[in-house]
């Protein structure tokens, strides 16, 4: 199981339940797993990179974007991360998204009252 953290990311795959990422989480601090409801047991996942930003159900990945615009991708059933090319920048905090069937949608705000909705195509 996972150890325990602060406000993790949590995806249903349709199948299993991801935990990821959460406050205080850096690379090796917080392991990734998975849960599988049926069988009652966890799994480990590669725990390349941490937390996400929303689940594609279609394609069953997870997708997430660092700070400096990188984005990645989870693919559940080969256990492996990618790197996403044209990203973009997008903030990595004070941001709600959404998962579309086709893009990842995000909407945040600045401190100066700016708000801003972007959203990305993989």
């Amino acid at each position: 199981a996972p150890n325990a953290r602060w406000k993790p990311d949590l995806f249903w795959t349709g199948r299993e339940v991801i935990v990821t990422g959460g406050s205080a989480c850096k690379n090796s601090l917080c392991n990734n797993g998975r849960y599988n409801t049926v069988t009652n047991t966890w799994s480990a996942m590669n725990n390349d990179k941490v937390g996400g930003d929303v689940w594609d159900v279609v394609k069953k990945r997870m997708h997430k974007f660092a700070a400096d615009g990188t984005g990645y991708s989870y693919d559940l059933d080969a256990n492996t991360w990618s790197e996403q090319a044209d990203a973009g920048a997008f903030p990595s905090t004070g941001f709600v998204k959404v998962w579309d069937g086709k893009n990842r949608v995000y909407f945040f705000g600045t401190n100066s009252g700016v708000s801003e909705l972007r959203f990305y195509v993989p």
